[in-house]
C-alpha cells in the first residue's frame, strides 16, 4: 500500500484464516461490480461463504446481476431470481487496531 506506511515485511500480515473465519461466519457482504462504461457499482448482499466461494441470490434483472458477465449462476426459477456463485480473485483485509501493519492482500 504504497503511501500509506505499511511496511513491506510480511511481520504483522494476517493468515488467510483470519479472513475465511469472518467470511463464513458473516451474512452481509458488500459486492463490488463494474457498469458496462466501467464505473463502479457496490451494493450489500445476504449470502453465505462456502467451499471457497461467495454464494447469494438476486432478481436476473437487478444492475449487480447484468453487471456479472463470467459468474457461475443457478436459475432458481423463483420469480426470475437466481443463485450466484461467486469465486474470488482478490481478497483484502486489515485490523483496524493494526493499521499501519496488517493490511493483507491475498491472490488467487
Amino acid at each position: 500500500m504504497p503511501g500509506y506506511g505499511v511496511p513491506a515485511d510480511p511481520d504483522g500480515m494476517l493468515p488467510w484464516s483470519f479472513a475465511e473465519q469472518r467470511l463464513e461466519s458473516a451474512h452481509d457482504y458488500w459486492l463490488a461490480t463494474v457498469w458496462p462504461d466501467g464505473r463502479p457499482h457496490v451494493m450489500p448482499v445476504w449470502g453465505a461463504w462456502f467451499d471457497g466461494r461467495l454464494w447469494f441470490s438476486t432478481d436476473q434483472t437487478s444492475r449487480k446481476a447484468r453487471n456479472l458477465y463470467t459468474v457461475d449462476f443457478f436459475d432458481g426459477n423463483h420469480g426470475g431470481g437466481a443463485t450466484y456463485r461467486i469465486t474470488p480473485t482478490s481478497v483484502f483485509a486489515l485490523k483496524s487496531s493494526e493499521f499501519t501493519t496488517s493490511p493483507t492482500r491475498w491472490q488467487f
